[in-house]
């Protein structure tokens, strides 16, 4: 029972990490398009871009991520429902 609680408080973690997780690489692709457009002085445009589109990825798969989460969350929890259910 103690790994169950354990593996239900992790699921429960993550699924709380990933909107401020998304909250904070959102902000820093907006500061990393404001670079972008305005010009920064120690950044060429190319390396700008190169870092949108690594911080794009890393957002695209804290998306993806986020349902597969949430899914084993609802399965972690109906199980002792349904323990219970066929006691």
């Amino acid at each position: 029972m103690k790994v169950y609680s354990s593996r239900i408080v992790t699921q429960a973690l993550l699924i709380c990490q990933y909107p401020a997780e998304l909250e904070k690489i959102d902000a820093r692709i907006g500061l990393l398009r404001e670079k972008l457009d305005e010009g920064d002085p120690l950044l060429e445009p190319d390396e700008i871009a190169a870092a949108l589109e690594i911080a794009g990825r890393k957002r695209q798969e804290i998306v993806d991520a986020t349902p597969a989460a949430r899914q084993s969350a609802k399965i972690l929890t109906a199980v002792p429902k349904a323990a219970r259910a066929y006691r």
